[in-house]
């Protein structure tokens, strides 16, 4: 009975279980909240950025620029009002270079630092999708290798039962023939005048072989190896979709190209 239960036995240990790729759907979990975050800040830098960079825009609306003044030959006579006006039209085009100089300034920082932004988020993409398939190829190794050890183990346990089948017989068997010799010794000790009854009755003797009886198991069921979680990766559209467009910062970000995962043999 020990070889059977132990064939049973060996094929429950089989059994798949998503307790070996935990980490690496902790670390996928993880990876995507900080990729999600880095491109809301990307976002937030976008809109930004795009604010700090429409002074030309601002300028066009809110600035007049000073009318050119004649040449001063033509205000001899009036030389004092003549310099006010030009001093007027320098303090102006000073104050519109300030302006300017701090808005350009403002606009090349915002867009520096969305640059590095969006390096920093590139990164953290290609970690996630890395991540992902890595998860992707422990599930799909877990179900492979789940499926070979179940098959290895059902064709041992035909054999060690077919084994077995054997020596439960030939115990039966040998439980028998040492019970009917037995009885048949007792026909020789019996008396003369008792001996043919007792041989009768060794002849129709029962013998209960019932305590060499071997519980043969079935099959255990196969246990569902739940591949849907990495059915869709890294670049499938569906893929793509769940993770990145329904997103809300994915209009305002510039994604870096997928990374596919590589082929499952």
């Amino acid at each position: 009975q020990h070889e059977v239960d132990g064939a049973r036995d060996a094929i429950l240990a089989c059994n798949f279980s998503t307790s070996h790729t935990s980490d690496k759907e902790e670390a996928t979990a993880q990876t995507e909240k900080d990729h999600a975050s880095c491109r809301s800040e990307e976002a937030e830098m976008a809109a930004a950025k795009k604010g700090a960079c429409s002074f030309c825009h601002y300028a066009s609306e809110n600035m007049e620029m000073p009318k050119c003044l004649p040449g001063p030959e033509e205000h001899c006579d009036q030389m004092e009002d003549y310099l006010g006006a030009l001093k007027k039209q320098i303090d102006t085009l000073t104050s519109m270079h300030t302006t300017l100089t701090s808005e350009h300034e403002k606009c090349v920082e915002a867009e520096t630092a969305l640059i590095e932004q969006v390096h920093k988020c590139n990164q953290s993409q290609a970690l996630f999708e890395m991540t992902f398939c890595s998860q992707r190829l422990a599930v799909l190794n877990g179900c492979q290798s789940y499926e070979e050890c179940r098959s290895e183990k059902i064709k041992a346990r035909k054999e060690i039962h077919a084994a077995v089948q054997i020596t439960e017989v030939g115990r039966k068997a040998e439980y028998t023939a040492a019970n009917h010799i037995k009885c048949l010794v007792e026909v020789f000790g019996a008396p003369a005048k008792e001996q043919p009854d007792k041989l009768k009755e060794c002849d129709n003797f029962k013998i209960d072989t019932s305590k060499y009886d071997i519980v043969y198991h079935d099959i255990p069921p196969a246990v569902d190896c739940d591949t849907g979680s990495v059915k869709e990766h890294p670049c499938t559209v569906e893929w793509l979709t769940k993770h990145y467009k329904v997103q809300d910062w994915y209009d305002m970000v510039q994604l870096a190209a997928c990374i596919p995962c590589g082929p499952f043999p």
